[in-house]
């Protein structure tokens, strides 16, 4: 059976490069593979906040990566 060891890395609200929001990705996964993750996907995860009167929702994306 195998056994996987999961990273997740929350992906960036702001991207702050010269190239396009693609490119620093590409840098971001890229990095992450040399430390020998593979690339899995990203997941939205959304998260509630406040009282039932004024509740306020987020949508965080995660980058998911196994080895």
């Amino acid at each position: 059976m195998n056994q996987y060891q999961y990273k997740v890395v929350p992906a960036p609200t702001v991207v702050e490069t010269k190239g396009t929001p693609a490119t620093y990705f590409e840098e971001l996964i890229n990095r992450e593979t040399q430390g020998g993750w593979e690339y899995v996907g990203m997941e939205q995860i959304t998260q509630s906040t406040g009282c039932i009167f004024s509740k306020k929702q987020y949508q965080h994306n995660m980058l998911i990566f196994k080895r």
